[in-house]
């Protein structure tokens, strides 16, 4: 048998083998970048209709609130990256399940409510009974037809003589249907009366009693002729135009009372009257009212509320003194702007309907919102101060026990004072003082001056006063015992001298009687009296009086008065002490104080009036109580609820805090003239602001005390409002007070409650170069893309055009880059924020760059980076980058370049006056404008300069040499489309960059407004070739439109460009995108179809790639894919530039590994030539990018001798441009 073969142990063996290795190639990748403005979006409401949480604000309780906007809601927490643009932000206001809108800029708020609406009301003669049992009345009851008889109510009463008021009452209501007819007893009347009462309030309440009824005498109704009261309110008013119920006036009227048909005036007494919401009668009409500026002062545009329905759906269209019209604003003639505000408005009239139609315009409620209204107004808050002042505030003061022995020697002695001011104690200070001897107590204050912090240092008769700076209960002063100059200057040496200041306060004060007038010298005949009451329990009883009898006398002036009085002690006695203020005096009293004394000037007293003592009869005074314990109410801006405290103390600003404690905001502060008063001042601005003390019984005290007696107890703002929501100059939200509302009355509700939500859009600068922790996004899915930059809108440029780009390069990472700068000029971001967006970019790997700007002087930046960074002389941070841009459509032809330079000057204290570096003189001559003489202003000749604000533009309106006029000032049929500047120039520039200009004439069909398309096509051909670069591509559309959530919308073509960087990421780089189709696109506007073929021919020599599709719907495509230097067939095409830059990155990105690390020898070259053999067929086999690829020359370099030369001949693809087809036949 064979034997197997030997199995040897398991073993390691190790074969050394020469052989050149392949190195492994990876392609490298033509990474997009996209950079353009990221936007923070937060809207109020989602897609389906739903609120937003991420908006939500916060809960606004009916005071003023200030929202700064780093305050706004953040659903990424970077608001303090964010710049809000102001005229994005949006606040809503839910309450109760709606959530409405406050408008801003303009805004709108309320303004007044009218509900003065009354009902007719008659009321029987005053008498014990009535003996109409048999007899009948007749009534008509809110019967707007006065001659109409059908709903007449005839009541024939019943029962046993005479009849009770009840049982009358009881008997009409039976008739009626309902409770009409109450039975009232009046002040002044013996007996009762029945009054019948309209069942509305408003100009549709009637009541009309028929004459000839039997009862009607002893009823006391229409004993003559026929009674009618008519209530009041607001009604439509007849036009007499045709034969309907329908008008387009609105009128207040007043109520009436009518006799047999006539209008005349009320009968005086209590029987014809209108009732108003609190049950007041009055026998006559109510309050006039004017709508313009003599009484509402109602605007155009301001609302309606009837009964809680906005009239109409309307606006105020037209204001009378008597009458208005209601309007509706008509949206296709009305103009708006981009943000959906209303810029021009047009209003379509509209009628109501008058009281004889079967649903007649009569309501009950009324109240007026002021709309458009800016942020400022010349509306005044409603203020209330009280009439009494209390005692002065005081300082913390501290004194020598005694006048100190002079001359004193106090060198090298201190004073340790500490200061306690508001409330906070302040550090320790020593004073030391120096010199001396001092002569006196005058020296001492002389020569500490102002040394110690905080206090005033004076002299009292010799002592030495220490005080606080500061007034109130809030400061404190002590003096150490342990200071050295204590013992000269007679302080403690014991323990600390010290006292505490005190508030403003309302300590219970006496009563005083002062006159008013005297005029000396004042004659008292013999036996002429003055007798002054005194009342001990509030003024409801005297029953003291103390009398003082002339003996007839001529008193030359005050002091002789007085010694007069005070030297009858039978009047003076232990009650009284006489005094004066002026010529003017006073009586008050010895000892007695408080709101229970009262002192009265008796009606019998014949000392005064003219001529004598001017004092008047029943003259009263009484005193007040301290404020502490008291209780005070008050109701604010028409609320319904009553607030109220309890002083705890007699400080005024103790009552101050509690009131502003009560009212959760400052509504209560100390008189802004003597500070020791009490003050209101509302919350709100305008006629709805109001402020009202209430007086009662539990109040009476206090009310007294502060001096809101019944002539100043209520105060009411004027003007129109301040919006309920606007921004202040700093860009903070301001929302009103009482914004919350009865919607049928317009009255505030209190307490109320509701939740504020706020929307916005601002710049995202934590994702642009400005950030906190900058760098580059990379992204490469949709749902990253939604969280990182969402919302996915135009509204966000940057996340919608990574979106395109990812729509073209599936899972391929997308760098993007946001802009930290935007401008009123430069809303898709400012040159300068581009600048910085390249600056930073540079560190990074990217090649195809989309710019989201159609702004000339970015894609200018953009042109300069990538030519310059493709530039070898840029040895270590060169690198291949191409640009697509995507100027706007032209309007007009390409300005005419005059002259420019680097250091243009205003002359100081000059308008619109600038002096150039360069003499323009000669080219305006050349191009046919002189400029010897006024230049026109349709000479179009403008000045260009860059100011710290931007770029600007000037018509010129001379030329002297280097020394240009500018205009500023147009008629209204020129700089229509605000190309120049308006305000003048008197900004001082120094060496600022300018170009002096003729601008290009706009592209129309000579007399029409219609587009010229052979010129157009001129401007973007020759346009495009001021580029002319091989790295720059000019996206040609108008605009492109996608499909976003379902709705097809116009886009910027930079989109477009967008999508374009995708492709180059994610296309072989040698796929050429003439008729390639971009996905995510469905239309494009301004191409083909609006150019003939030959106009677009034109436009693309100039290297323009013109967006088209074939039809509506269906994808778009690049005419053909050109770049703007088309001076020969390699430079033009974009596929053509895409293989040799990819060979280049990859060689670059190959060869890198040798630098610095190997030295020049056979073992290099011939690495190399391995690695450029791999590259080779990478390339040409793997990538299929190169025709051919041929190492030329590998040898070491001529100019330095640690160098080696590379030069490799490329054979590239060429595109399929053309096919000939001969047919032949």
């Amino acid at each position: 048998m064979a034997t197997n073969p030997p199995i040897s142990s398991p073993n390691i063996t190790v074969f050394e083998v020469q052989k050149t290795q392949t190195p492994v190639i990876a392609a490298p990748v033509l990474n997009s970048f996209i950079t353009g403005p990221a936007k923070e979006i937060v809207k109020v409401f989602n897609t389906d209709g739903s609120i937003n949480s991420n908006a939500k604000q916060g809960s606004y309780s009916q005071l003023p609130l200030t929202i700064s906007q780093l305050g706004f809601p953040s659903p990424r927490g970077n608001i303090s990256e964010v710049t809000v643009e102001t005229d994005t932000i949006r606040v809503f206001n839910n309450f109760s399940g709606n959530t409405t809108e406050l408008p801003i800029n303009p805004g709108s708020a309320f303004y007044r409510s009218w509900n003065y609406a009354t009902r007719a009301t008659v009321r029987t003669a005053s008498s014990v009974s009535y003996a109409i049992v048999g007899l009948t009345a007749v009534f008509s009851i809110d019967n707007p037809l006065r001659l109409n008889t059908a709903p007449d109510i005839a009541v024939t009463f019943t029962g046993t003589n005479p009849l009770t008021h009840a049982q009358i009452a009881d008997q009409l209501n039976a008739a009626f249907g309902k409770t009409l007819a109450t039975v009232v007893t009046l002040t002044g009347d013996t007996y009762s009366r029945v009054e019948i009462g309209s069942s509305i309030y408003g100009a549709l309440s009637s009541v009309t009693v028929r004459s000839g009824g039997s009862a009607n005498t002893l009823l006391g109704l229409a004993v003559t002729n026929e009674d009618r009261v008519e209530g009041s309110g607001f009604r439509g008013q007849e036009d007499n135009l045709g034969n309907d119920t329908l008008t387009p006036w609105i009128e207040w009227f007043r109520g009436a009372y009518y006799s047999a048909g006539t209008a005349t005036t009320f009968p005086a007494g209590k029987q014809y009257g209108l009732t108003d919401e609190d049950g007041t009668f009055t026998n006559g009409q109510a309050a006039t009212l004017a709508f313009d500026g003599s009484g509402l002062a109602l605007k155009v545009g301001d609302q309606f509320y009837a009964d809680g329905i906005l009239v109409n759906n309307g606006e105020v269209s037209k204001v009378e003194t008597s009458r208005i019209k209601i309007g509706t604003i008509n949206t296709g003639l009305s103009t708006y702007d981009a943000n959906g505000k209303l810029v021009t408005i047009v209003r379509d009239p509209t009628t109501i309907k008058l009281l004889n139609d079967p649903v007649p315009f009569a309501p009950r409620y009324a109240w007026f919102k002021a709309q458009y209204l800016p942020s400022t107004s010349l509306a005044t808050a409603a203020t209330l101060t009280g009439t009494n002042a209390g005692l002065a505030a005081t300082s913390a003061a501290i004194a020598s026990t005694t006048a100190f022995t002079v001359p004193v020697s106090l060198g090298g002695l201190n004073l340790k004072v500490t200061v306690v001011k508001d409330g906070v104690t302040l550090p320790e200070f020593t004073y030391t003082f120096s010199g001396g001897p001092f002569a006196d107590a005058n020296a001492v204050v002389a020569a500490i001056g102002s040394g110690i912090p905080n206090v005033v240092v004076t002299n009292s008769s010799g002592k030495l006063v220490l005080s606080t700076v500061l007034t109130g209960a809030g400061q404190e002063i002590i003096l150490a015992a342990t200071s050295t100059a204590n013992s000269s200057l007679n302080f403690s040496t014991v323990t600390d001298t010290t006292d505490v200041g005190s508030d403003v306060t309302f300590a219970a004060t006496k009563p005083v009687l002062t006159t008013s007038g005297n005029v000396f010298g004042l004659t008292l005949a013999a036996a002429d009296t003055l007798s002054i009451g005194i009342s001990t329990d509030s003024g409801a009883t005297f029953p003291t009086t103390k009398t003082h009898t002339s003996a007839g006398a001529t008193y030359a002036n005050i002091a002789a008065l007085v010694a007069a009085l005070q030297a009858d002690s039978g009047f003076v006695g232990t009650d009284l002490v006489i005094g004066n203020v002026g010529d003017e005096l006073t009586i008050t009293t010895v000892t007695l104080a408080g709101s229970t004394t009262v002192l009265r000037v008796e009606s019998s007293s014949t000392a005064i009036g003219s001529g004598k003592i001017r004092y008047t009869s029943l003259q009263t005074a009484q005193g007040t109580d301290g404020l502490n314990g008291l209780a005070f109410k008050w109701k604010l801006n028409g609320r319904t609820k009553v607030y109220q405290t309890t002083f705890t103390s007699n400080s005024l600003i103790d009552a101050i805090a509690a009131i502003n404690e009560a009212v959760s905001t400052t509504v209560a502060y100390p008189d802004t003239s003597t500070l020791t008063k009490l003050m209101f001042i509302s919350t709100l601005k305008g006629a709805a602001s109001s402020v009202e003390v209430i007086s009662d019984s539990s109040t009476l005290q206090a009310v007294r005390a502060l001096g809101f007696v019944s002539t100043n107890n209520i105060a009411y703002g004027t003007g129109r409002p301040l919006p309920d929501a606007y921004l202040d100059s700093s860009g903070n939200l301001i929302l009103s007070g009482e914004i919350l509302r009865n919607p049928v009355t317009g009255i505030p509700f209190d307490p109320a409650i509701s939740t504020l939500y706020v929307q916005y859009r601002g710049l995202r600068k934590d994702v642009s170069p400005m950030a906190k922790n900058p760098g580059l996004l990379e992204l490469s899915d949709m749902d990253t893309l939604e969280t990182v930059l969402g919302p996915i809108t135009a509204e966000n440029p940057l996340a919608l055009a990574m979106y395109f780009a990812m729509l073209n390069a599936p899972n391929v990472l997308i760098k993007g880059l946001g802009v930290d700068e935007i401008s009123a000029i430069y809303p898709e971001g400012t040159p300068d924020a581009y600048q910085r967006a390249i600056d930073f970019s540079s560190a990074y790997e990217v090649y195809a760059i989309a710019p989201l700007s159609q702004e000339e002087a970015v894609h200018r930046l953009f042109a300069t980076h990538v030519i310059d960074f493709a530039n070898p002389v840029n040895e270590n941070t060169q690198r291949e980058r191409r640009v697509y841009i995507n100027p706007k459509f032209p309007t007009r032809a390409m300005d005419t370049l005059i002259g420019s330079g680097l250091a243009a000057n205003t002359p100081v204290a000059t308008t619109n006056q600038i002096n150039l570096d360069v003499n323009t003189s000669a080219a305006l001559l050349a191009a046919g404008i002189n400029p010897a003489i006024a230049i026109p202003y349709a000479s179009q000749v403008f000045l260009k300069v860059t100011t710290s604000t931007g770029i600007k533009n000037y018509s010129v309106a001379q030329v002297n040499g280097v020394a240009i006029t500018l205009n500023t000032t147009f008629t209204s049929t020129q700089n229509t489309d605000s190309f120049y500047e308006i305000v003048p120039l008197t900004t001082l520039l120094v060496n600022v960059a300018w170009s002096l200009n003729i601008r290009g004439a706009q592209l129309l069909i000579p007399g029409s407004t219609l587009p010229d398309t052979q010129k157009i096509a001129e401007t973007v051909n020759q346009y495009a070739q001021t580029f002319k670069h091989k790295r720059i591509s000019y996206i040609f559309a108008d605009e492109v439109t996608a499909s976003l959530d379902g709705l097809t919308q116009e886009l910027k073509a930079y989109y477009a460009a967008a999508a374009y960087c995708g492709i180059n990421s994610y296309q072989r780089p040698q796929q050429p995108l003439s008729n390639f189709p971009i996905v995510g696109f469905n239309g494009t506007f301004r191409t083909k179809g609006f150019f003939k073929d030959k106009q677009l021919n034109l436009i693309a020599g100039g290297g323009v790639m013109i967006l088209v599709n074939d039809k509506a719907g269906l994808p778009i495509y690049a005419r053909h894919q050109l770049t703007t230097d088309v001076s020969s067939i390699e430079t033009q095409e974009d596929s053509i530039l895409r293989a040799v830059d990819t060979v280049a990155l990859l060689t670059r990105a190959r060869v890198r590994q040798f630098l610095g690390n190997r030295n020049i020898t056979p073992d290099l070259y011939s690495d190399l030539a391995t690695l450029l053999d791999a590259i080779k067929s990478f390339l040409i086999n793997d990538v299929g990018c190169l025709a051919d690829f041929k190492v030329l020359s590998l040898a070491p370099s001529a100019t330095r001798k640690d160098g080696v030369v590379l030069e490799i001949g490329l054979t590239v693809l060429y595109p399929v441009n053309q096919i000939s087809v001969y047919l032949y036949f």
